[in-house]
């Protein structure tokens, strides 16, 4: 397949492009069986609009009919007012191709099963000039459908799409020597889990230890074991065993035998903190990093995240972050890499210490809020110092899927974005800040919705993720009245 600039996807690129964004969320297993509103993750990429700054680019994004045509307008109007795009010209060069999907169907697969969406899109290619697609994350199928679309892709080549599991993850920190808890990889069966913990309690006090599960995310994969459940018979471990709440242990052992994981102790310290960095390996091999984060987590799993990471530790975590995705590289890995970090110390005056966690090798939850608020802000990103500067200053932002409300769902779509609109909340192209909106169609189905917050300092975010919290709260107040009137 033809070979592209390193640049061919970045905002300032000015050749002949046709970019085709297909954000299927292909995960399988207990990730797409547990993670509410999964498919609704396919919304939250549309960034690629402010490439429309320049006339030779034409953009086509490839999306569930789920996806509110609202949410599209309002991602269209954003990024003409930001970039300074006639609306006109950017719809002319802007195309949405909708894809019907059955229950939780990622867009891959629904594509791969209608051969009229199929030929619809090769025809598309066949037209284009100078034509990549980007997926959200590469699997199987994702290569499959660049193969049947006779289209480059910018990501992980098939030689390289277990790099990042959680066992081959450990290998490359280790390779690297970076610090990793105790453990063991490549664990297949319950019984090898059971006694591969036994022997990392042998060298380790902790009190609790983890089973990480090779390919599933956010959280879904991860259960805890105590010390006292792993000195045990084998039959009353698998007893002890807990998996995440809604899992079935059933499910999630037969999940470990499927897709192997690893055992690791938990790293206990009273000062804890979750960065991760966010790194791009481009075509020829070479890396740059894009951005830091502090994570916040709802037990283990992910619930939202803060930039830039804390900069007693974000030099670091840069720095590291260039030897991990270097050795990513040349396993074949491209496209955009993320790192979790555990950061731990037991007293404020101490040195953190950062332990490598996992490789991300997917858009994730933390790119939509950097390149939104990049290119939204027309900001500048320093590798050296982790920060954005536009011209209004320097650029901070909060991201959370989790704005919610139990009656949300009962509220309106159009109504949150006319009523977010009204209330001065809504970005501010003049300031350069206030609240985006991402994932709407999870309302109606799910009563949350996901939002950046962008301003200049951290204090301020904070005070508008409150407001807009406050703000969807009313929305649904008197839905909620007229349910409370209802006889039991």
């Amino acid at each position: 397949m033809k070979r592209f600039a390193n640049d061919i996807l970045d905002l300032e690129y000015d050749g002949d492009r046709t970019i085709v964004f297909i954000p299927s969320i292909s995960f399988d297993g207990l990730t797409k069986k547990y993670l509410i509103g999964l498919n609704c993750f396919e919304e939250r990429n549309l960034y690629y609009l402010a490439c429309l700054t320049h006339i030779k680019t034409r953009f086509v994004a490839v999306l569930a009919d789920a996806v509110d045509d609202a949410f599209i307008d309002y991602c269209v109007d954003h990024v003409a007012s930001a970039r300074g795009i006639d609306r006109a010209s950017l719809r002319e060069r802007f195309e949405v191709v909708r894809v019907s999907t059955h229950g939780d169907e990622h867009l891959s697969r629904a594509i791969l099963r209608q051969p009229d969406v199929l030929e619809n899109l090769r025809a598309k290619v066949r037209r284009a000039i100078n034509p990549i697609i980007d997926f959200w994350l590469v699997s199987p199928e994702e290569i499959q459908l660049a193969a049947l679309l006779d289209c480059p892709y910018y990501g992980l080549p098939e030689g390289a799409l277990q790099f990042d599991n959680k066992s081959n993850a450990r290998d490359l920190f280790r390779e690297i020597g970076l610090r990793i808890p105790r453990g063991e990889e490549h664990v297949s069966s319950p019984q090898e889990a059971w006694a591969a913990l036994r022997r990392v309690a042998e060298q380790s006090g902790a009190d609790e230890y983890l089973i990480k599960l090779n390919c599933e995310e956010a959280g879904k994969g991860i259960a805890i074991v105590g010390r006292e459940s792993i000195s045990q018979p084998f039959d009353a471990f698998l007893d002890l065993i807990k998996v995440p709440k809604s899992i079935p242990v059933d499910e999630f052992l037969q999940a470990l035998s499927s897709q192997g994981a690893t055992v690791e102790e938990f790293i206990s310290a009273p000062i804890k903190a979750c960065p991760s960095v966010k790194m791009e390996i481009l075509t020829d091999g070479s890396v740059r990093n894009l951005a830091t984060h502090d994570q916040v987590l709802s037990g283990l799993a992910y619930s939202g995240s803060r930039f830039p990471a804390d900069e007693s530790y974000r030099v670091d975590l840069i720095r590291i972050g260039y030897r991990v995705s270097e050795a990513a590289s040349k396993k074949g890995a491209r496209g955009i890499v993320s790192v979790d970090f555990l950061a731990t110390k037991d007293t404020p005056d101490e040195p953190w210490i950062l332990w490598g966690m996992e490789i991300n090798a997917r858009k994730g939850a933390t790119t939509h809020p950097y390149y939104w608020t990049r290119w939204l802000t027309d900001a500048a990103y320093s590798a050296d110092t982790g920060k954005l500067t536009c011209p209004a200053g320097e650029t901070v932002y909060c991201a959370s899927e989790f704005f919610s409300d139990p009656q949300l769902h009962l509220v309106a779509p159009s109504f949150i974005l006319d009523d977010l609109k009204k209330s001065g909340l809504d970005y501010q192209h003049r300031s350069r800040s206030g609240v985006f909106v991402h994932m709407l169609s999870s309302v109606q189905r799910f009563s949350k919705v996901g939002a950046t917050v962008i301003a200049r300092d951290s204090a301020e975010t904070d005070r508008l993720s409150q407001a807009f919290s406050e703000q969807l709260k009313r929305l649904a107040d008197p839905y909620r009245s007229s349910l409370d009137n209802f006889p039991a």
